[in-house]
């Protein structure tokens, strides 16, 4: 990613190491839980005077990684190990950094339900993030989640969910005020989302047929 003529790296060193907890020092940050097989490390490049300048790094991390112009979050599944007992067993814990031209900062984290497609199901709009997601804890379904960062927490401050009931996401796109899903089990269902209020998004449109099932 390119910010103000800066490239911004994350890249992924995988060694053991386990924690339970976030706590920042000397550039360095925990991740909230799980088992942690990696280090996630964010690396500003100034192409005018060359080699690394800034970097920030997460011990716990990796995932799939969204950039805008101000921000760079890292959506990470969190999968429940057999030995421990949690409420839910699908978890992706969402990680959002600070860009400058000068530096990168661990700003904020969250987590939501289920699990993400790409980066295409991630998007920033007004200072809301959107996340598309997939859970099967009850049942397969879709969701939406809109969070706003709240000091060093992203909070959930909408939410659609149950979308799609059955399938699991096969395409998200994120434009405007608008979020388009489609889904898949033997059709293509394509779902237009009204994300205009952040805090009550809601169908605008359910279930267009993409493609028939074959006879």
């Amino acid at each position: 990613f390119r910010v103000a003529g800066v490239f911004i790296l994350a890249a992924w060193t995988a060694f053991p190491y386990q924690t339970t907890s976030l706590a920042a020092a000397l550039g360095l940050a925990l991740a909230r839980a799980g088992l942690a097989t990696y280090m996630l490390t964010v690396v500003l490049l100034n192409i005018g005077v060359g080699g690394p300048g800034a970097s920030t790094s997460i011990l716990g991390v990796d995932g799939t990684v969204y950039a805008s112009a101000d921000s760079l979050y890292v959506v990470a599944h969190s999968w429940s190990l057999p030995w421990m007992r949690r409420a839910s067993a699908e978890m992706s814990n969402v990680y959002k950094f600070g860009l400058e031209p000068d530096g990168v900062t661990m700003e904020a984290a969250g987590a939501v339900p289920g699990w993400v497609l790409n980066q295409f199901s991630l998007d920033e709009e007004d200072g809301f993030f959107r996340v598309a997601t997939t859970s099967s804890d009850e049942y397969l379904a879709n969701n939406v989640f809109v969070m706003e960062q709240r000091g060093d927490d992203l909070n959930i401050v909408g939410s659609l969910t149950d979308i799609g009931v059955t399938e699991r996401l096969y395409s998200a796109r994120f434009i405007g005020d608008r979020g388009y899903l489609v889904t898949f089990r033997q059709v293509d269902p394509l779902f237009t989302l009204d994300l205009s209020d952040p805090h009550a998004p809601r169908l605008a449109e359910a279930g267009m047929t993409l493609r028939r099932e074959l006879p």
